[in-house]
């Protein structure tokens, strides 16, 4: 029985990522599923998300009361009983890497946020009062850089990329991921003063993995959140300064609905539920900013600087 977030997941595939621990209440069953039971999770409509280059990263559909998610060319998951089990079907020759993380950074938290949870596309790191600060921005914005930055100078890990949020008597928590960071082997080079040891995160990346199990909490236990840092999108103009705006009102409730894990972007219902989620978090939320950076290694130890003196000013 393995670990994540605050829920346990059984599995017949190895996840050496995770803690392995007892049982919590909800557990997600996975399993390798037969070709007979493929054959028959062909829907009519897949819904198609793209990638920055405009090429088809995933695939997903709702049928019966089943739901296909598919990395084409890679994994099909077939979730049923509302993710309560999943069967995976790779392609030939795919690694066991791979399909560990597609499991992990991907099929896990679309489930939850299936179900109504608000996971985000996140990182986050402890070190203001024992609270948390947190990174929200698509893949390739710098959330993995800044946490690993973070964490080379001493900041608590609370997750890499998925961050599951919590609303407790109108205050905002977190609930800690695994503890791993993906880095592109430049990035590792430039902010780790020692050499790391790390494994391959998919075949078809070159980002690598490091699994950080000694610092990785016996318990899920939900952190509180001083900040939330929306970081800029490092394709549309540049800057040449550390610079922090507040964001308020709708723009933050969107910005933090873009910016949701989902399986199903035609669910009426999920959907209106995430807005919910994001206008709850709105209304009792540590405040909102917008983080612009120049993307610089040595510009990082001004970043950190500038988002501690922020967030302790926070009232």
């Amino acid at each position: 029985m393995y670990n994540i977030f605050d829920i346990s997941i059984e599995s017949d595939l190895r996840l050496p990522e995770l803690s392995e621990g007892v049982a919590r209440e909800t557990v997600i069953k996975i399993k390798s599923g037969a070709d007979s039971k493929r054959a028959h999770c062909e829907p009519e409509h897949l819904h198609e998300w793209k990638d920055t280059d405009g090429e088809i990263c995933m695939l997903s559909a709702k049928f019966e009361d089943n739901y296909l998610l598919r990395f084409p060319g890679l994994v099909d998951f077939l979730i049923c009983s509302s993710g309560e089990s999943v069967f995976y079907f790779p392609e030939s020759d795919i690694p066991e890497e791979t399909i560990r993380h597609l499991i992990l950074d991907q099929l896990i938290p679309r489930i939850l946020g299936q179900r109504g949870h608000l996971v985000l596309h996140a990182s986050a790191v402890q070190i203001i009062d024992e609270k948390a600060v947190v990174f929200l921005g698509a893949t390739g914005w710098g959330k993995s850089t800044i946490a690993s930055s973070y964490y080379e100078n001493g900041a608590q890990l609370i997750t890499d990329d998925c961050l599951l949020i919590k609303i407790i008597e109108n205050k905002v928590f977190c609930v800690p991921n695994y503890c791993g960071l993906r880095l592109y082997p430049d990035s590792a080079e430039a902010i780790f003063k020692d050499k790391m040891q790390y494994e391959p995160v998919a075949h078809y990346t070159s980002k690598e993995r490091l699994i950080l199990h000694h610092v990785e909490p016996e318990k899920a236990e939900p952190i509180p959140v001083s900040a939330i840092f929306l970081l800029s999108d490092p394709d549309i103009g540049s800057v040449d300064t550390v610079s922090i705006k507040k964001i308020q009102g709708a723009k933050e409730i969107m910005a933090i609905v873009e910016q949701t894990f989902l399986m199903d972007i035609e669910d009426k219902a999920t959907i209106s539920k995430q807005f919910t989620n994001a206008s709850v978090l709105n209304e009792v939320s540590p405040v909102l900013y917008g983080l612009s950076y120049p993307r610089k290694y040595e510009m990082l130890a001004e970043v950190r600087n500038t988002v501690e003196m922020t967030a302790a000013n926070i009232i």
